[in-house]
């Protein structure tokens, strides 16, 4: 999994970077990844680059950015597990999980969703994390040309067999 992390988060977990070359990855691959913080809550938000599906992660402390990947892992498979994909299809994104590059945030048209994305998350705070998931995957983008992330991530596991 590569991540284009924002500096936030960077100076939050103090990973290595590296330089990625996102073109040269499969679209499962490729998230762009941010720290939001409401009140004293931590949520990790990480959207893919090409169809904006994104797993918002709630109730970090800061043991757990000590371990980010593995929180990372086991709360995005609850997520897709939550969101009903079939097993051949989360599996494909569990695969990608299995090393993970880091690198600075690379295109701002994806940051500026992301935070379209925290203005929502921040007025559904009272919903379970699974309905927030939910509610912003079935929202529509201009940037994915007015098509629900759910559906573009669907179709994208679908054809990455």
């Amino acid at each position: 999994m590569n991540l284009q992390l924002t500096k936030t988060l960077i100076d939050k977990i103090k990973p290595t970077l590296s330089t990625i070359d996102v073109s040269e990855n499969s679209d499962i691959d490729n998230y762009h990844c941010t720290l939001l913080q409401f009140g004293r809550d931590n949520i990790l938000l990480i959207t893919n680059d090409v169809t904006l599906y994104s797993f918002v992660i709630f109730g970090l402390k800061s043991k757990d950015f000590k371990n980010i990947e593995e929180v990372i892992r086991e709360s995005v498979f609850k997520l897709l597990i939550e969101s009903g994909f079939p097993q051949n299809q989360y599996e494909r994104v569990l695969s990608s999980m299995e090393s993970f590059s880091y690198c600075k945030s690379s295109d701002r048209s994806i940051l500026s969703t992301m935070t379209e994305m925290k203005k929502c998350i921040g007025y559904d705070l009272d919903q379970s994390p699974f309905e927030i998931n939910h509610s912003i995957n079935n929202m529509i983008f201009k940037r994915t040309d007015y098509k629900k992330p759910h559906k573009l991530f669907q179709k994208l596991l679908e054809e990455s067999k």
